[in-house]
């Protein structure tokens, strides 16, 4: 019983002390993207929220024009105001992992595969963090009784996000009439299923019709150019120098501008490179990476409401798979996947817990080798150590971009 206990100790301490080791790469990283991410020149990063409505209205350009009027009328630098917002969405972001702990350890929402992995790869100072937190919102609303509030709570922040960025539509929008349709008091299996799904369209058509406007204002060249025209005019706050080629178009607003052919090469080549000297190829790498992300994930916790957890991966991968073709930032992909699947599971289960069981169903439509083949991996005990060696990278997966990623290394290539 004293090696038992003792043994327990010994895990706890490690746990605690991966745990405080993860905080402090959250802390110096986030520190280090911030210090990374200040030019107008960061055309990825700062550029993607820069897209606005100058030029007219075109896809992710809300924030961007809520960034263009407080720069242009309080004369503040938007940089800084992109970084505010990125800072303070992650906050956020920690704030409602909070109530995910019961049924995730606080060592995995921490992990490379959750909270750290904008941080490695340099999108910190990106979108993501801000349409997790509206899904997670969104989460939380949709499985409480569907009063006209909520209706117009959840299509208000779901349109927000869509409009600052249209990935949010694959993460967000069919888990979202999943968990509508779920939480209706009569079994699926009933007569009235069409009524049902109709009901469901309805709650979030507000929201379907915003995709649709976002798909079809997709952009052009001209629009990208007053887009960046319009910041170049505002000399006083962004220091013109650092605009180095005003028709030169490129990053986030630059993409605005491709056709789509141009922007499905580019996921398309990833899928045919080879890496590590040719040894490697791309997609095998990447889906090696999924299985390890979802077996770690189903295992975590001691494999609890495990069945739950791989059916809520399966779905979300399943609704998020046309990222993969539409945009060549796999990692970023993963760290959608991961994160919103973890709200995901948490509405579920509250929903569980109110004994409706809808989704008991959902099983049937995978295949029984994939419910075979994902039966959790728990990292307990020393193995929690096994974190130390995860990496996600964001896109154009190579084994430098791999090794310089790791837990354990990455404090070094910061100092």
């Amino acid at each position: 019983m004293q090696s038992k206990d003792a043994k327990k100790i010994k895990t706890s301490r490690l746990e605690k002390s991966l745990t405080l080791y993860f905080l402090f790469l959250i802390l110096i990283s986030s520190i280090d993207n911030l210090l990374k991410n200040n030019s107008y020149n960061d055309v990825w990063t700062i550029g993607e929220w820069l897209i606005n409505y100058e030029g007219g209205f075109v896809r992710r350009g809300l924030f961007g024009s809520i960034i263009y009027k407080l720069s242009y009328g309080l004369q503040i630098n938007p940089i800084v105001i992109v970084q505010i917002f990125s800072v303070l969405f992650f906050i956020f972001f920690l704030y409602l992992l909070k109530d995910t702990r019961k049924y995730f350890s606080i060592l995995f929402l921490l992990s490379p595969l959750v909270s750290l992995a904008p941080f490695f790869e340099n999108f910190f100072v990106r979108k993501d963090f801000s349409g997790v937190v509206a899904y997670a919102l969104c989460t939380n609303l949709i499985i409480k009784k569907r009063h006209l509030t909520n209706f117009f709570l959840i299509n208000f922040i779901s349109c927000i996000s869509i409009l600052n960025h249209e990935s949010y539509f694959f993460y967000g929008i069919p888990s979202l009439f999943l968990l509508h349709l779920f939480t209706s008091q009569q079994p699926i299996s009933t007569h009235n299923n069409f009524f049902k799904i109709c009901r469901s369209i309805i709650f979030l058509l507000p929201s379907l019709i915003a995709t649709l406007l976002v798909f079809y204002f997709k952009g052009n060249y001209e629009l990208a150019f007053k887009i960046n025209q319009s910041w170049i005019n505002l000399s006083s706050t962004i220091p013109i120098k650092q605009v180095y080629n005003p028709y030169f178009l490129s990053g986030a607003i630059g993409s605005l501008s491709w056709t789509f052919n141009k922007a499905i090469s580019l996921p398309l080549y990833e899928l045919k490179r080879f890496v590590g000297g040719g040894l490697i190829w791309n997609p095998a790498i990447w889906l090696l990476t999924v299985f390890i992300c979802a077996q770690i994930f189903i295992g975590d916790k001691q494999k609890l409401n495990a069945k739950l957890k791989l059916k809520v991966l399966l779905l979300q991968l399943t609704f998020i798979s046309p990222l993969f073709l539409l945009g060549w930032d796999f990692g970023r992909w993963i760290f959608l996947w991961m994160s919103s699947s973890v709200f995901l599971t948490v509405a579920l289960i509250k929903i569980q817990k109110m004994n409706i069981n809808n989704f008991d169903q959902i099983s049937i439509i995978f295949p029984n080798f994939l419910i075979r083949l994902f039966n959790g991996y728990e990292l307990n005990g020393f193995k929690k150590c096994l974190y130390l060696f995860l990496s996600i990278p964001a896109c154009c997966w190579s084994l430098n971009s791999f090794l310089k990623l790791l837990p354990i290394v990455y404090p070094f290539r910061i100092f």
